[in-house]
């Protein structure tokens, strides 16, 4: 079975009421792998048309920043910011896709602004990782949607690092995919210039005929 196959089987298996628990689960919870089935059926079914696609793959973004931010002290931290790392470039390679230059210009415009607002949160990640105190302290539990973690104010050196490495990462995809995003915006309005070109030259076209073909018929008429 192909991937599509697989993920179509998976949601016949899938009870309703998993569908709906599963929405608001994040990474560590028994249900966040039901998540991400849904999400690559909702893609799946969207395949079609790229503009709706590309939608979709934006909100997938803000979903991922949000269980970033979720998941910030659990020991989930981490794939959940591998996890933005691939949608981010998931989103912008469906915006690049998208045929239709305005609706193209208007999401690019929305997903500059999405990212600049992930990067700011995550710079304030960075900052509190950086100023994680690495005393120990009581264990306290956290909830992270109804699901508890034995958590303690104290990370390892090793941890932190680990962190902090993985935010600088997250952090260059983002800036690398902003330049991405600049520069569609540019061939974007290169063909939307080309397209304005092309019909402002039709009257003319049709003009210089009609032109030609005046010039013609008195040329005809002289010759009688």
């Amino acid at each position: 079975l192909n991937r599509a196959s697989w993920i179509i089987l998976t949601l016949l298996l899938i009870p309703a009421g998993a569908v709906m628990a599963s929405q608001d689960a994040v990474p560590g919870d028994s249900m966040y792998s039901t998540k991400i089935v849904l999400e690559d059926a909702l893609l799946l079914a969207m395949k079609p048309s790229n503009s709706a696609t590309s939608d979709m793959e934006m909100k997938f973004t803000k979903r991922r920043l949000l269980e970033v931010e979720q998941v910030t002290d659990t020991p989930f931290v981490i794939k959940s910011l591998k996890d933005l790392n691939e949608q981010v470039t998931d989103a912008t390679t469906s915006i690049g896709k998208v045929k239709n230059l305005d609706k193209q210009a208007e999401q690019v415009a929305e997903y500059i602004q999405t990212l600049q607002e992930t990067q700011t949160s995550l710079g304030q990640q960075q900052v509190a990782a950086a100023t994680q105190p690495n005393n120990p302290t009581n264990p306290a539990e956290q909830v992270v949607n109804n699901y508890y973690y034995e958590s303690n104010s104290y990370v390892d050196e090793a941890a932190q690092a680990e962190l902090q490495r993985q935010l600088e990462l997250t952090q260059a995809e983002i800036t690398a995919e902003l330049e991405r995003l600049r520069q569609v915006a540019l061939e974007n309005e290169r063909l939307q210039q080309q397209q304005q070109d092309a019909f402002q030259a039709q009257p003319n076209a049709a003009e210089h005929r009609q032109n030609q073909e005046n010039r013609d018929k008195d040329e005809d008429g002289s010759d009688d």
